[in-house]
């Protein structure tokens, strides 16, 4: 499975992050885990990375809802991704920032698409 992850920076600032993971939740249970190595978007900018989701398969396929979901058509997961970096101002000054997203997301499994409802949170030390 492919994770297409999009950063969006509206700031005046660039944000230099760690490695990051994303866990996938179905249901309330972990069900697979991207990692995205280091890197960083500058002020203004957006960026958007394509990775690789390691997906526990059996956890997926012994949740009772799976059957009524697959039927349905839509597959419902959340996910949670949580950076560590440096908020970046003037080249000069480095701001040590975390950003935790979280989204609930549906995926139309016959159309292939999905629709994403995605919240944030920064915290600067």
């Amino acid at each position: 499975m492919t994770l297409i992850l999009g950063i969006r920076n509206p700031n005046y600032a660039g944000f230099d992050y760690q490695e990051t993971n994303t866990t996938i939740f179905y249901h309330g249970t972990e069900a697979g885990i991207s990692t995205m190595p280091a890197g960083g978007v500058k002020a203004r900018s957006s960026k958007t990375i394509y990775n690789t989701v390691n997906m526990n398969g059996t956890t997926i396929m012994s949740s009772p809802y799976l059957l009524p979901e697959l039927t349905s058509g839509k597959l419902p997961i959340s996910t949670n991704t949580t950076m560590v970096g440096k908020i970046i101002l003037f080249n000069t000054i480095k701001i040590h920032a975390t950003v935790e997203t979280t989204c609930d997301i549906t995926i139309n499994l016959q159309s292939q698409t999905s629709d994403a409802n995605c919240k944030g949170n920064v915290k600067m030390s």
